[in-house]
């Protein structure tokens, strides 16, 4: 009991970093983030009902201002796979315009949208 007690008071004193226990990656493992030229909320409208169909993923975040779309695995960690599979949906709808996957966390995006609508 004493232990327990020990180690809570170094982790919350920062002498064990908050890492050890669950601190999420810069990147999100269920999600991608693409950057879509001339995203438009008709696109991403239209984007969200196909993936619904698909089954295997959502949005999770989009910025139109942007033209940034998050996409979300509704089964566990997005893979590289999937990725690839997600990219010829997302041009497809998007009138062949270019879509590029992005390597952002979600303060990024949310700043990027931010700096975005500012503008």
């Amino acid at each position: 009991m004493e232990r327990n007690s020990c180690i809570k008071g170094l982790w919350i004193t920062g002498l064990i970093p908050a890492g050890l226990h669950a601190r999420p990656s810069a990147l999100t493992p269920g999600r991608s983030a693409f950057r879509i030229t001339g995203l438009t909320s008709a696109t991403r409208d239209a984007l969200a009902q196909d993936l619904a169909l698909d089954g295997g993923f959502r949005i999770a975040f989009a910025c139109v201002p942007a033209g940034i779309l998050v996409v979300e695995s509704t089964s566990g960690p997005m893979r590289q796979a999937d990725t690839d599979r997600l990219l010829p949906m997302l041009q497809n709808r998007s009138n062949q315009a270019d879509v590029i996957p992005l390597a952002l966390n979600a303060a990024d995006w949310e700043a990027e949208c931010e700096t975005a609508r500012n503008q």
